[in-house]
């Protein structure tokens, strides 16, 4: 269902028609308030709500977003990593600390383990630069646990969704760390001394 083009209601017929026009331009010029369903399984046919969304709120779960793409109920995850501070530490002979640490898009930690991929590269978003990818290492709770050759390597984040990753680069350089969360691509640059 496409959203309606709305159409104004002739006012000064009746002494009500101001009310619930008012009314009917606050459904379109404001935030609305999302059906509420008490379980999925009391959610309607999706084919008849296309592009709609519903809030599920069942008892002893947490409230959970879906949106119908015509066919089905997809769960809109606001859970999921789409922001990432990065705080670059000093250089401690040639040593440098990325600490990262996940968002959701509330802008609020994301307090669980997650996978991440991490590459250092020469330019912002660029290609992987092998010695320095594999002189990575993953301080604490974290876990460096796979790397691929020379394109990236997988870190699981504490239990906090913090990891902070080491990098060990030799003379004047400045490199990017790239980040790949799943849910987009972040980057930070840091120059080591020589």
């Amino acid at each position: 269902m496409s959203r309606p083009i709305p159409d104004q209601i002739v006012q000064a017929i009746e002494g009500w028609d101001a009310e619930v026009n008012a009314n009917f331009d606050l459904i379109f010029d404001s935030p609305v308030p999302l059906k509420v369903f008490a379980t999925f399984a009391g959610l309607p046919a999706a084919g008849n709500f296309d592009n709609c969304l519903a809030l599920v709120v069942e008892a002893g779960k947490k409230q959970q977003l879906f949106l119908s793409d015509g066919a089905n109920w997809i769960a809109v995850n606001t859970r999921e990593p789409r922001k990432l501070d990065i705080v670059v530490g000093a250089e401690v002979p040639d040593v440098i600390r990325f600490t990262l640490q996940l968002r959701d898009i509330k802008n609020k930690d994301i307090a669980e383990r997650r996978a991440i991929k991490v590459w250092m590269a020469e330019g912002a978003f660029g290609a992987a630069d092998a010695t320095a990818l594999n002189s990575m290492v993953a301080i604490g709770p974290a876990i460096k646990f796979f790397n691929h050759a020379t394109e990236y390597a997988e870190f699981l984040t504490h239990t906090d969704g913090i990891i902070a990753i080491d990098v060990d680069v030799t003379g004047a350089k400045t490199k990017f760390m790239i980040i790949d969360t799943g849910f987009g691509l972040f980057s930070q640059t840091a120059t080591w001394a020589a």
